[in-house]
């Protein structure tokens, strides 16, 4: 029998059992344009976000067909489909309402999926009247492009876990943003985000499964109470919820695919946001 050296046979164990890194999270910030009866779609920005992408890995094209959208990420280079997803946007809403058959507006709307390794096009399409979906816009992105903005923006403070009921890959993940809490009241926050849970928490179940969800929080101080900045109406995978006045003091409320905390937006482009 053949004695293998301690230290090869670590190492060989320590290959099979280190998982494979994540992939980055790559967002594609675009405008919506349109009216009730056109729409154009026309590019902001491409962002390598600094954290991994929280969805499951084992499941990257959408199996539920829900929503007036779908977006498709494809390689340019034969085509293979590599990730998926519908959702529901702020424009899709707008579009069916009276102000929509005069007037035109542009809405702020944001896409998230895995970092492709290689140059991909990024497909959206709408659900008909047949609600069969067809192609409204394709955009080809480069990874590599130097373009890409790749910068980590600045920590707005530290994240306040409130509650973890297993990894975001199998979880949901509930954000609630302290939005014109000052530094100063962060304490009050955190006050407010724990009552908050102890309210919406279901009851107990006798152990027969856990939630379906995590949370938390965190407080990104305010000038002053009153200081409210407008977020965008991003869509698809990322989605914004603005506070209900611009003088209230709010935890605001959204979900999100990474851990029940409350916490700040991923960039500094966006307020309370949401990503699915």
């Amino acid at each position: 029998m053949l004695a293998l050296p301690a230290c090869l046979t670590a190492l060989a164990l320590a290959a099979v059992a280190a998982p494979a890194a994540p992939p980055r999270t790559f967002r594609v910030d675009y405008f919506h344009t349109g009216t009730a009866s056109n729409e154009v779609f026309s590019l902001d920005r491409l962002v390598l976000e600094p954290l991994p992408f929280p969805g499951r890995p084992d499941r990257p094209l959408d199996e539920l067909g829900l929503g007036k959208y779908l977006f498709e990420v494809r390689e340019q280079q034969g085509d293979r489909l590599l990730y998926s997803r519908g959702f529901a946007s702020i424009f899709g809403e707008w579009e069916t309402t009276d102000e929509a058959r005069g007037l035109a507006r542009t809405f702020s709307e944001s896409i998230r999926f895995p970092a492709p390794a290689v140059p991909v096009k990024v497909v959206l399409k709408k659900r008909g009247p047949d609600r069969l979906f067809r192609e409204v816009w394709t955009l080809r992105v480069d990874p590599r492009d130097p373009f890409v903005d790749s910068a980590s923006p600045a920590s707005p403070g530290p994240l306040l876990a409130l509650q973890r009921s297993g990894t975001p890959e199998q979880k949901f993940d509930l954000l609630l943003i302290g939005d014109g809490y000052t530094a100063a009241e962060r304490g009050r926050f955190e006050a407010d985000a724990r009552r908050l849970m102890r309210r919406s928490s279901p009851p107990s179940h006798g152990g027969r499964g856990a939630p379906t969800s995590t949370s938390g929080g965190s407080a990104r101080p305010a000038t002053s109470p009153a200081s409210h900045a407008p977020p965008p109406a991003s869509t698809g995978a990322a989605a914004s919820a603005p506070a209900s006045t611009p003088s209230a003091r709010s935890a605001t409320c959204s979900a999100s695919r990474t851990a029940r905390c409350a916490t700040s937006p991923p960039s500094p482009r966006t307020t309370p946001s949401a990503s699915w």
